[in-house]
């Protein structure tokens, strides 16, 4: 006796399942905000902090000092 359809419909049924499973599958990058742990992200917002400490800083008649302080980047104002 062949058994030929009943394995073919097992395996439609196995492969639908499968591709209807997949885009449900939850992402596994679960970041705490959008954009965070891309480089192009990363670098535009310490560029955004760097020009507003800057502005601080000048307003205040000193010069910015940039340092990284547990992996954040810190922006303090120093004398001239």
């Amino acid at each position: 006796m062949y058994s030929g359809d009943s394995n073919m419909k097992w395996i439609v049924l196995g492969c639908a399942t499968l591709v209807a499973g997949c885009p449900n599958f939850p992402p596994a990058d679960d970041r705490s905000f959008p954009g965070a742990g891309q480089l192009a992200v990363d670098e535009s917002r310490e560029s955004r902090a760097l020009e507003l400490a800057e502005s601080n800083c000048i307003s205040q008649g000193k010069d910015v000092d940039a340092g990284r302080v547990e992996g954040q980047m810190v922006y303090n104002c120093v004398a001239r």
